[in-house]
């Protein structure tokens, strides 16, 4: 299990049922199925079938050992922003020559380091595509230190029974075994300095505390706060909108026989309309997850990146329960044509960007945090230190970024700085 997700497992004592899966993902990619093995021997194979203009052998020994010495300098990140003579002693200490070789992986997209996967429009594809799921950008786009993670990010796949619900109640339960509290139904309405305390309103009652802690996008939090010294997140806001939204269907199926494989990337040969990219991610659980399942049903979830900026614009133009009338559709074309065992479909539901800004109250139903570029320095994100003393910020609109594995990391870098100080 990847050691920054585990870390937090067992910080949390989160009472999981998990399985491995291996494949950790099948890619259905014009013809050819492609299996995303965690041997990367066995993935190699996979490939050679198809890519013959491409090293698929030493680029993918490439991928492997960069990632591993990325993670091995991940701990480091609790040093930024270096504003402390120890953090920077501490960030200089090891692994220097390792940190001075990877620097380059910074400032150079991973298609700049790896032109190579050019030579091969359908490669080029499938990297652009894996890279979508946990970079949000694209190899020309993508810095290459991310770009590696991303691409190593589905070898280690794992399912987890009872899905994301199970997931949250188990977040509750040891939030509660430690001593805190969750207040359903409160909706924050704004956030107050009043002299050495923090005023939090909302819709049901008013609180007051010494330190906040907000994983909320940046954006909400700028809204929501007033009289605080925001500088830096009030210029973030500024320079950047959210870009990616996601158009998520939710589906119970029928097959003749239970699709195992519960991960799935389907290239499109017709691109749904408005989505961004050519690709549709599907999940399904297992017939055996009795809490998802009636044992003869299996439930899928599918989803597409929109750009808001798009989405805002079909708006104008076309109603919206014709919108999701047509991605409804859209996904049942991908199911029939992907998973022919299948013989029963009925959709439960199809959630957008609207759906997303209901029910989470994510500005503008944004997704994905802010996406990697290269462009954008990643040192430069905005920290979880707000300026504002003892009001903090994390999630996945803050650095070291978006994804499982940068928002937990972020989560165990301002815990340790605040228990080192």
């Amino acid at each position: 299990f990847p050691s920054h997700d585990k870390k937090i497992i067992e910080i949390l004592d989160l009472k999981l049922n998990l399985v491995h899966c291996d494949p950790g993902v099948v890619i259905h990619l014009g013809e050819h199925k492609l299996h995303r093995y965690t041997n990367v021997d066995r993935w190699i194979e996979e490939q050679k079938k198809i890519f013959s203009t491409i090293d698929v052998d030493a680029f993918w020994q490439t991928i492997q050992a960069k990632s591993k010495k990325i993670y091995r300098l991940i701990d480091y990140t609790q040093y930024i922003p270096i504003d402390h003579v120890n953090h920077l002693l501490e960030l200089l200490k090891g692994h220097n020559i390792l940190k001075l070789q990877l620097l380059k992986d910074v400032f150079f997209s991973f298609e700049q380091v790896h032109p190579e996967i050019k030579k091969d429009r359908l490669f080029l594809q499938m990297i652009n595509e894996m890279l979508l799921i946990a970079a949000q950008n694209y190899a020309n786009h993508a810095p290459a230190m991310i770009g590696y993670l991303a691409l190593n990010y589905l070898e280690d796949s794992w399912y987890c029974y009872g899905g994301m619900k199970e997931l949250n109640f188990q977040f509750q339960s040891s939030l509660k075994s430690n001593q805190g509290d969750i207040y359903f139904n409160n909706e924050v309405q704004e956030i107050k300095k009043r002299f050495n305390f923090f005023e939090i309103k909302t819709t049901k009652k008013t609180f007051r505390t010494k330190r906040v802690f907000s994983s909320i996008p940046i954006w909400n939090t700028l809204k929501l706060s007033s009289n605080m010294k925001l500088h830096q997140l009030s210029q973030y806001c500024n320079e950047i909108s959210p870009k990616w939204g996601a158009v998520t269907g939710y589906f119970v199926l029928k097959s003749e026989s239970e699709i195992k494989n519960l991960y799935h990337q389907v290239h499109c040969e017709k691109p749904i309309r408005l989505a961004s990219s050519p690709s549709v991610f599907i999940s399904f659980s297992p017939l055996d997850d009795e809490k998802r399942n009636d044992g003869k049903l299996q439930t899928v979830t599918m989803s597409i990146h929109i750009d808001l900026a798009l989405y805002r614009i079909a708006l104008k133009e076309s109603p919206r329960e014709e919108l999701k009338n047509m991605w409804e559709e859209n996904f049942r074309d991908v199911l029939m044509r992907h998973f022919h065992k299948v013989s029963e479909i009925k959709c439960l539901g199809i959630g957008d960007p609207l759906t997303f800004e209901r029910y989470t109250r994510r500005y503008q139903g944004s997704v994905g945090g802010i996406p990697h570029d290269v462009g954008r320095f990643i040192l430069n994100y905005p920290q979880s230190h707000t300026g504002e003393e003892n009001f903090y910020q994390l999630g996945d609109t803050t650095f070291p970024g978006q994804g499982v594995v940068g928002v937990m990391q972020g989560a165990l870098n301002l815990s340790n700085r605040l228990m080192t100080n």
